[in-house]
């Protein structure tokens, strides 16, 4: 609105403006990651820092489920789904404890895409930095991881520490699973 005097009275116009000069947001593809525990949803927010760019064209929400298995995970993500309205809807967790073909058909059904580590997710951290993890349980791995990195992965400033873009670029051209990850946080398709 453009207020002039003319004549000793005062004229309004209006002036059209673009979506931007009005401040409106351009439409964004929402995502909503749900990771199995802290260590997960520490890892993301960390790829989400490096990866994810403001003219991405996507926004993506982390949240954690608090452990308990994939079938918490999973049934985590389903909750949020029927509450929210994001686009695309991925579940983060460990392949270790509960994963059954009877949850891989809920998650199909409800359109939950998901992320699974083999085994854990230290297995995949490890592998990142190109350590041995075949032929090795879960107490195992996290026992190796430890005693690696000298913390646990759900330590918040590990992954600011060891894992920066180039290490995570370079190992995603080998490993699946962190392909799929990264690819979330550069791709607004």
């Amino acid at each position: 609105l453009v207020r002039q005097i003319y004549g000793g009275r005062l004229r309004c116009y209006a002036i059209p403006m673009s979506g931007k000069q009005l401040g409106l947001a351009a439409a964004r593809r929402t995502v909503l990651i749900v990771g199995e525990g802290l260590a997960e949803a520490h890892f993301l927010a960390h790829c989400k820092r490096l990866f994810l760019s403001r003219s991405a064209g996507i926004s993506v929400t982390i949240q954690d489920a608090r452990g308990k298995g994939a079938a918490n995970v999973i049934s985590h993500a389903i909750k949020q789904k029927a509450r929210t309205n994001f686009d695309d809807y991925f579940a983060l967790f460990d392949a270790d404890t509960d994963w059954t073909d009877k949850l891989k058909k809920e998650a199909k059904t409800k359109n939950i895409q998901v992320l699974l580590a083999q085994l854990c997710l230290e297995a995949l951290l490890l592998d990142i930095h190109s350590q041995p993890t075949q032929g090795k349980n879960t107490k195992q791995l996290k026992t190796q991881f430890e005693s690696f990195f000298g913390a646990v992965a759900s330590t918040e400033s590990l992954y600011a520490k060891r894992f920066d873009k180039n290490t995570l670029n370079l190992a995603a051209q080998r490993i699946a699973l962190l392909e799929s990850i990264l690819t979330i946080f550069q791709s607004s398709k």
